[in-house]
């Protein structure tokens, strides 16, 4: 998106063929240059747990949600500037039902109000569904993009770096 203006709160839905999401909001972070405290949330590992398969759900609304409710204030998008998964975001990468049903549904609460960023885990083994599904930065090298990435907030770089040692690049979608 281009031309949202800096500490703004935007509402949005969703509209897919005949189907709509229900009305969602998120806040544009500051300037640059400003001096404006801020905190993230940075996690990992929350492939499906055969014998816990709610712990994603359970690490987001019970822990990330309820304890910044508790510290900051209710408003996610405003407590929160982004999240950021550092690897096995799914047990299976190339397995689409667990990106749909295992991450993005049990954490929907929080992704819905704030940036999420991730970097590639083992078990995401360089398949396609993490890049048809996931948008990160494209300002690395031609035929790194979404491997490594950086992403600057205020007088902070945030840099993913993939070390999987993967040799070959998938077919990415355009």
């Amino acid at each position: 998106m281009t031309g949202l203006q800096p500490s703004t709160t935007y509402w949005y839905r969703v509209k897919t063929g005949s189907w709509y999401s229900d009305v969602a909001h998120f806040q544009t972070p500051p300037s640059q240059t400003s001096e404006a405290s801020w905190r993230f949330v940075a996690l990992s590992d929350t492939q499906i747990d055969g014998g816990n398969p709610q712990k994603h759900r359970e690490v987001i609304e019970q822990g990330i949600m309820a304890y910044t409710t508790a510290q900051y204030g209710p408003d996610m998008s405003a407590e929160l500037a982004f999240l950021v998964n550092i690897g096995d975001l799914v047990s299976t990468g190339s397995n689409h039902s667990h990106w749909v049903d295992h991450y993005f549904a049990q954490a929907q609460s929080l992704y819905e109000l704030i940036p999420s960023y991730s970097v590639l885990g083992n078990h995401e083994a360089d398949a396609n569904p993490y890049y048809e599904y996931l948008r990160l930065p494209h300002n690395s090298q031609a035929g790194s993009e979404e491997r490594y990435w950086w992403a600057d907030r205020q007088n902070v770089r945030l840099t993913g770096l993939d070390s999987n040692g993967y040799t070959s690049t998938p077919e990415k979608p355009t």
